[in-house]
Order: structure tokens, then C-alpha cells, then sequence
């Protein structure tokens, strides 16, 4: 019953009867807009005021089928699947959300915290995949093919990867450099008693 008070149905399903009996394409555009807004609004009302991902998503979805390409549509929904450990799904509505050819802009921290959780997302699928290298080692797999991929692929261990964590920065630039010499160079950095 609070969903009924909350989501203005009436106001749906007149926006959707305007939409069905409107020929000109631009005043139907117009009640498209309308809906959009009315479905973000509701799904940020579910994402964030009285938390129902299930809900949030529902009518975020319903706005993105109208515009794939709603920036804030597309970010909320991002949010969700980041919560629910969707991480593939997360990395693909975030980068709809950033995308130039986005409608819509985000804010300067949306942007940020999108790049933020989009690095993360990144490290927790190549960790689950590296994992799952490993389960294959022992498989039958072609291995001229495999061996003709490993020069081009940066990581191809799980140590490598935790060896690709290691950043130094310098007056130069930027490193990332393997574990030893990352905590030579923090030893080098080090007073000397």
C-alpha cells in the first residue's frame, strides 16, 4: 500500500495513454521525457530515501528503456549491481553513465565515485579470474593459442597481480613496480639512525 502513495500511478498511466494517442514524434518525445523523469525519480526515491533495490531497479530499468543512455538512470542502476556484487553488470552501467554520448551529465563526484567503484569492480573481476586461471592450469586447453595470448597479457598470475598493487611516486611520474622494490625504495626513504 505505501507504494501506491509513493509512485504516482495515476500519473504513469496518464503519461503512457498521452503517449499512445500522440502522432506528432516530437510532443511524444516531450511525454517520454516526463516518464523518464517520473521513473528516476521514483527509482532514486527507492534507492536512497527508503532503500528497495528491487524496486530501485524496476523503474530505473523502465527509464533506460526509454533512453538507454540517461546518465543518472544508468549510474543508480550501476550502484545497485556494485551492491549486489554484480560487478560485470555494475562495470556496464557505469560506463553507459560516463559515456560521451550520455544524456545527461553527472556531477563531479558521481563522476569520481563511478571511476572509483569502476577501478574497484575491475580488481575484484581480475581477481576472480586470475583465481579461475589457476583452476585451469590443469585443464585441457590449446596451449599454442594460450601461449600466443601470454606475451600480450599483463597480468597472468595472481602474484602478479598483487605484485601490480604496488605504486611509487616520483618527481617523474608514476610506477607501479613489483613488492621488492617497492619496500626497497619505502627503506631507502627510511631515517638512517
Amino acid at each position: 500500500m505505501l507504494e501506491r502513495v509513493i509512485f504516482p500511478h495515476e500519473q504513469e498511466r496518464r503519461l503512457l495513454e498521452e503517449r499512445r494517442k500522440e502522432k506528432d514524434r516530437e510532443k511524444r518525445r516531450e511525454i517520454e521525457k516526463k516518464l523518464i523523469s517520473l521513473y528516476v525519480y521514483v527509482g532514486e526515491y527507492f534507492k536512497m530515501s527508503r532503500p528497495d533495490p528491487k524496486q530501485a531497479k524496476l523503474y530505473l530499468q523502465k527509464a533506460l528503456r526509454y533512453n538507454p543512455s540517461h546518465a543518472i538512470a544508468n549510474y543508480r542502476v550501476a550502484h545497485i549491481y556494485y551492491g549486489e556484487k554484480e560487478y560485470a553488470k555494475a562495470v556496464y552501467y557505469f560506463e553507459r553513465a560516463l559515456s560521451e554520448q550520455a544524456d545527461g551529465e553527472l556531477n563531479d563526484t558521481q563522476r569520481m565515485l563511478s571511476h572509483m567503484i569502476l577501478v574497484n569492480c575491475s580488481l575484484l573481476l581480475a581477481s576472480k579470474s586470475l583465481q579461475t586461471i589457476k583452476e585451469l592450469e590443469d585443464s585441457l586447453y590449446d596451449e599454442e593459442l594460450v601461449e600466443r595470448y601470454r606475451g600480450e597479457i599483463l597480468l597472468q598470475r595472481m602474484e602478479d597481480f598483487e605484485w601490480a598493487l604496488y605504486c611509487i611516486v616520483t618527481p617523474t611520474g608514476r610506477d607501479i613496480v613489483a613488492e621488492e622494490r617497492y619496500f626497497a625504495e619505502q627503506e631507502k626513504c627510511l631515517p638512517h639512525c
